[in-house]
């Protein structure tokens, strides 16, 4: 950020200390995403569950993965448990226990795949996350960088592979994990043997399942309830992000209409001046002639280049292995 970014930043014309953080965060994120998202994919690509969901089931279970996987799956989890720290240090907004909840159980859902045998799936769902935000932190930029029409046309493509990704690949995963998931027979596997044996009554003996958690090598179990709980999860990190991409579908509707759109997660803050005017991260506040930032307003020239100037400078992702 501060011997590539930022220089880089200058070079476009962005003079301001704020404008210049801005640019440099949301060019770190683009690098990783892009990076992680691509490697993600190639891991995919190279896989007997690419096009094939319901091979993200067969062999269980898998205790052994490849150098390059289990790199890459540790360092999308630490990225994911520094957010929940990162989110804790900023001034809290509106949505924080949102975006907490959010957090937590992508984190609880990295941590169980991971130690479960089922980071198959965790790949396909970060793949189809991911990609998203690689668009996000490039219209951004171009904003910044005062590239109104190509901003433009990178917030709709954003949008477009929000939907697509977020609510519709997405719920392919979850349907898949409902409809192909007990492909896995219900028992116990032992180590070196995928022979199962009869699944113990867990409900009796609740230390079992935790067990398989500290000790992933050992014997492991699977049952139909230990599927659900998955699935749980994965229907509620949906539920978060519908409520956010129902929150800019709104905000945009408002705009094309003319009328006054407020960020309404965003808490008052102090007065600044209007280059280091700091958005409400995510969800942006706009209206057709200004746009309205944590109390504040700003002018702002076009939609939705003018809507995506937001961003917090302090939390640098708003999104998931699910999205805000």
């Amino acid at each position: 950020m501060d011997y590539i970014f930022t220089p880089l930043a200058r070079r476009g014309g962005i003079s301001t200390k704020r404008g210049l953080t801005r640019f440099a965060e949301q060019a770190w994120l683009l690098v990783y995403y892009s990076i992680f998202w691509t490697l993600g994919m190639y891991l995919m690509y190279d896989s007997p569950y690419w096009l094939n969901l319901t091979e993200m089931w067969t062999d269980w279970p898998l205790r052994e993965l490849a150098g390059t996987f289990k790199w890459y799956y540790l360092t999308q989890f630490a990225f994911w448990l520094q957010q929940i720290f990162v989110l804790n240090i900023e001034e809290r907004r509106k949505d924080y226990y949102q975006m907490f909840a959010h957090h937590i159980i992508t984190c609880t859902l990295m941590f169980t795949s991971y130690t479960y045998h089922l980071a198959r799936v965790g790949n396909v769902i970060l793949c189809v996350m991911d990609v998203v935000d690689t668009l996000l932190p490039l219209a951004k930029m171009l904003k910044y960088l005062g590239y109104g029409v190509i901003c433009d046309i990178a917030f709709g493509i954003f949008l477009v592979t929000w939907f697509f990704g977020r609510h519709i690949f997405y719920m392919l995963v979850v349907n898949s994990a409902w409809r192909d998931g007990l492909v896995i027979p219900e028992g116990c596997y032992h180590p070196g043997s995928n022979i199962q044996t009869p699944v113990p009554d867990i409900t009796q003996n609740p230390m079992l399942f935790i067990r398989q958690f500290y000790y992933p090598t050992e014997t492991v179990c699977f049952t139909k309830p230990i599927l659900m709980g998955f699935i749980f999860l994965l229907l509620a990190l949906q539920v978060l992000t519908l409520m956010w991409f129902y929150m800019i579908i709104g905000v945009a509707v408002k705009v094309i209409k003319g009328g006054q759109a407020e960020d309404t997660r965003s808490d008052d803050e102090d007065s600044e001046d209007e280059d280091t005017v700091e958005p409400g991260e995510g969800i942006p506040a706009i209206s057709v002639d200004t746009v309205q930032v944590n109390g504040m307003a700003a002018s702002t020239a076009s939609f939705p280049s003018g809507a995506i100037s937001g961003g917090s400078h302090r939390h640098l992702s708003a999104q998931p292995l699910g999205g805000g």
